[in-house]
Formats: C-alpha cells, structure tokens, sequence
C-alpha cells in the first residue's frame, strides 16, 4: 500500500489525529511529501497542532474500501425523461460510445447535492431545451450490461425514469451527447433501440402505479444482443 492511502486509512478511522499519530506505523522519508499532497488536495486541512479531515475528505473516503484503500466500482445513478407531447414520445440518439447509435430517453447521472425530481428535470433542460409542466416516476430499474465474450459486467445503472407531460420550449435537436427528436411508437419499433426501450414506453405510458424491475441486459462487440429481465 502507497503512502498516501496508509494516510487515508488512518483518517478513515479518525477524523483528527497530531502529526506522530498520523507518522506512527508510516514508516517512509516521503511521508511528508504526501501529507503535503492531501493538504493540496483539500482531503485534509491543518488546524493548529492537529490535521483534520475535510467534508471534501469524509466525501472521498466514504467511497473507499476500507481495507484496500481504493475505488470501488459502484453502480451509476441516474434520472431519465420520458417526455410525451401529441402522440409522440421525445428519444436522444446518442453520439458517443458507449452504446453509439442506440435510441433512448434523455437523461444523466445524478449530481451530488440534488434530489432526484430536480436531477430529472435538470436533465431535460439541459440536454433538451424543455421543460414540463408535469413530472411523475413511473419506473425504477437495476441494470447490469454482461459482455457475453468476455463474461464480465462492464455497466451497472440504477434508473429513475420519469413522465414527462405538458411539455413546453424549443427543442435542442442536438449537442455532443446525440440527437433529440419525437418518434411515433410505430417509428420506434423500427428504430435502433435500448433493448429495455420497449418496456420502458409499456410500464412509464401503461402502468397507473411505481414499478420497480432488475434486469440483465447482454453485449457483444459494444452491440446490445438480447436482455433478461429477472422477476
């Protein structure tokens, strides 16, 4: 273990130590190279005799192993919209990898500090130029995307998807995420889609209550091939 993590394991379990605390059991003649490095950072602030940990620092570390000292892969958050206007349901084709070319709803991960309605609403705004005068979460989703070659899970997104009604504004119909245009449901059976898309437009138009549904959604050669839907 580097130097810098052997300091931030110290902190993970003492939000306030004296310099001997912290240089106790770190034996290194760069120790003081890398506390002056998480100063730098702002992980860690100098008060008096005493360094602390920072909200910046308690942020980070909350994402750590505790006994590796390193990121953890964890699954992607997001709000998605599905904007609905005149028989016709807002898609973004999107414009860069992963999953070029593939059809869905807009949307984003969810920003530290926001809540997830206004996450989804932001989303729209953004990347779309809309807003809506009616939003209501019809769908959770688990997905995790298996690349069948390589028999590993290369993406993990939980997805909150919202309806979007009463839709105002002038359409961005594009930037550098893709596209954004209408589609009738008989162009979208056509179109190069997410292969939960489908299910998506049946649950967050059909359904009169929240759904929540775990999934398993299959890749090979960066092309989705088929998708498992678990309960």
């Amino acid at each position: 273990m580097d130097i810098r993590k052997q300091i931030l394991q110290k902190f993970m379990y003492n939000k306030s130590m004296k310099y001997n605390e912290i240089r106790d059991q770190v034996p290194s003649n760069k120790f003081n190279y890398y506390l002056k490095l998480l100063l730098n950072e702002e992980l860690i602030e100098q008060t008096k005799d005493k360094y602390n940990l920072t909200p910046k620092g308690t942020q980070h570390i909350s994402s750590l192993d505790g006994l590796k000292i390193e990121e953890n892969r964890k699954p992607i958050v997001c709000a998605f919209v599905m904007a609905y206007k005149n028989g016709k349901i807002l898609v973004n084709e999107r414009k860069k990898q992963p999953f070029m070319g593939y059809v869905g709803s807009p949307g984003g991960k969810i920003d530290f500090g926001n809540s997830i309605p206004e996450q989804a609403a932001q989303e729209l705004l953004e990347e779309t130029g809309l807003v809506a005068s009616k939003m209501e979460l019809k769908l959770i989703t688990n997905y995790r995307t298996l690349d069948k070659k390589k028999n590993e899970l290369t993406h993990q997104v939980i997805g909150f998807f919202y309806l979007a009604t009463g839709i105002k504004g002038i359409l961005k119909e594009e930037d550098r995420e893709g596209r954004n245009f209408f589609m009738t449901l008989n162009q979208i059976k056509r179109a190069k889609k997410y292969p939960d898309f489908d299910f998506h437009i049946k649950t967050i138009l059909g359904s009169k209550k929240l759904v929540f549904k775990e999934a398993i959604r299959y890749i090979e050669d960066e092309e989705f091939t088929g998708i498992d839907f678990l309960d």
